[in-house]
C-alpha cells in the first residue's frame, strides 16, 4: 500500500507555531504563511474530532478515500456468503430500544418511567420498559436528554 494511502489523523497543532504567531502579532507583524499554517492545522484537527464524534455517538463512519459512509459499503453482491445484508444491520443498529439504552443510564430509564407513571417499572426488564416509555413519550426516541 502506498504511503499516501495510509490512514492517519491530523497532527497536533504545534504550540511553538502558535507561540510564534502570537509573538509576531505582538510585534505588529503578521506572518501570513504561519497564520495559514496554524489555521489549517487547527481546521483539520477539529474536522477529525467531529469525524470521531460522528463515529462514536452516531455510528456513522466515513471512508477516508471516498467519503462514503461505511454502512453503504458494508454489503454487496460479491460479499462473503452468510453475512447479513445492510438492511438487517441497519434495523439492528438503529433499533430505538438499543439507541435509548446507549443514551440513558439504568437509573435515568427508571427516572423517566417514574415520570411517566409506569406501574411495575422496578421489576420490568429494560427491553420491556423502554418500548413502553417510547410508546408513552415517542418524542424521547430521537432526543438526547440525559
Amino acid at each position: 500500500m502506498p504511503v499516501n494511502d495510509k490512514f492517519h489523523w491530523a497532527r497536533r497543532v504545534s504550540r511553538r507555531d502558535i507561540q510564534r504567531l502570537y509573538e509576531s502579532d505582538a510585534q505588529g507583524i503578521l506572518d501570513e504563511d504561519l497564520l495559514n499554517e496554524v489555521h489549517y492545522a487547527i481546521y483539520v484537527r477539529v474536522r477529525d474530532m467531529f469525524e470521531v464524534r460522528e463515529a462514536q455517538q452516531f455510528g456513522r463512519v466515513k471512508c477516508r478515500q471516498c467519503s462514503e459512509m461505511i454502512e453503504t459499503l458494508a454489503y454487496g453482491p460479491g460479499n462473503t456468503e452468510g453475512l447479513t445484508p445492510v438492511e438487517d444491520w441497519r434495523a439492528t443498529y438503529y433499533d430505538p430500544v438499543r439507541q435509548f439504552k446507549q443514551r440513558h443510564s439504568h437509573s435515568r430509564v427508571q427516572e423517566i418511567a417514574a415520570q411517566l407513571g409506569i406501574e411495575g417499572r422496578s421489576t420490568m426488564p429494560e427491553d420491556e420498559l423502554i418500548p413502553e416509555i417510547l410508546r408513552l413519550a415517542p418524542e424521547l426516541e430521537k432526543s438526547d436528554n440525559r
